[in-house]
């Protein structure tokens, strides 16, 4: 019922230690810098204002199997591991796995995959 998987997600597979379940993705979310008036760079503060407004993120994993429909069918998952996403406000979970920060987020919670830098 399901095709094998693509050689770039079997290669992330191998090199990154979580896999992502249903239609769930991992990304390390783009950070913005807050800065006070003065110049004062506030971490926590960006990290809040990207789940905050939404942003951009790397695709670190996607889930192999992808997710299911009503009608029993499979689809895989439309992004592939590299790709540079932006994601809904509120988008995801931020998840803190062995002193690394990720943001675990559904296909539904990304608007566009970015396919040109302009």
């Amino acid at each position: 019922m399901f095709e094998a998987m693509s050689e770039v997600v079997a290669e992330a597979k191998k090199q990154f230690p979580l896999e992502p379940l249903h239609d769930r993705i991992i990304c390390e979310a783009h950070e913005n810098e807050a800065k006070t008036d003065g110049g004062i760079v506030l971490p926590e503060l960006a990290v809040e204002r990207v789940y905050k407004t939404g942003g951009t993120a790397t695709v670190l994993a996607v889930s192999p199997r992808g997710w299911i429909d009503d009608k029993g069918e499979r689809h895989l998952v439309e992004v592939e591991v590299g790709d540079e996403v932006i994601f809904a406000p509120h988008g995801g979970h931020f998840i803190k796995y062995k002193g690394v920060k990720y943001l675990f987020l559904a296909e539904q919670e990304i608007l566009a995959k970015v396919v040109k830098d302009v």
